[in-house]
């Protein structure tokens, strides 16, 4: 088996580099026959947590919207709004090898679209409820990330994960600056993201340090 120390994780491929990070493998295959598509199946697997972490959001976002207003009209927008990044996303993915620094950027990407939106149209729809939980949902991928690589995610991929954190500090900052007039997803947002990011402070440390160094070029 070839084994990415980077990752730290073996694969049986024929390719010399790691499917996930692109770093170089070491190590020989044994019993190499018909040897699994590993970017393919790591790709596939992305999708279906974007999949359903939208289902989820759905049926969500239906619920309450139906509890609150007896009707899903925010809701048809927000499936509208799934569905194309859906599309998108899957286009993105079949022309970017590195899947998860791909969704760390695409978040960040998303939520400052939704910011410029927010100043053209002034839609308190865009503050209270679309990046909060844009927010969430970046939280809900790296925490099932993490669940998948475990420690390897932490240790590799430490600069997405302190962005998405600070992103969930985001919607606060909404809330000070009377940018929103429901700020129960905000607080929420708010609350995970300072529970997260004192995870990372106490349990990760010196690889937070390290990549605050790198990024600062300190």
């Amino acid at each position: 088996m070839k084994k990415c120390s980077s990752c730290n994780i073996e694969f049986n491929i024929k390719g010399n580099t790691c499917p996930l990070c692109q770093n170089k493998l070491t190590g020989e295959n044994t019993n190499l026959t018909f040897p699994n598509n590993t970017w393919y199946e790591s790709k596939k697997l992305t999708l279906k947590i974007i999949l359903f972490i939208s289902l989820v959001t759905l049926l969500i976002s239906g619920f309450f919207e139906l509890l609150i207003n007896n009707k899903i009209l925010v809701t048809f927008y927000i499936a509208l709004g799934l569905l194309t990044n859906y599309i998108i996303v899957t286009f993105i993915f079949n022309n970017y090898k590195n899947v998860l620094k791909l969704f760390g950027k695409y978040g960040l990407l998303v939520i400052i679209l939704l910011l410029i939106w927010f100043l053209v149209t002034k839609s308190y729809i865009l503050t209270n409820y679309i990046i909060p939980s844009i927010c969430l949902l970046e939280l809900l991928f790296n925490i099932i990330i993490g669940l998948i690589l475990r420690k390897n995610y932490i240790l590799n991929y430490t600069s997405i994960i302190l962005i998405n954190t600070l992103l969930l500090l985001l919607p606060i900052i909404l809330v000070i600056t009377h940018q929103t007039t429901n700020n129960i997803l905000s607080y929420i947002s708010t609350l995970l993201g300072i529970i997260v990011l004192l995870a990372l402070l106490i349990f990760f440390s010196t690889e937070l340090k390290e990549e605050i160094e790198k990024i600062f070029k300190i």
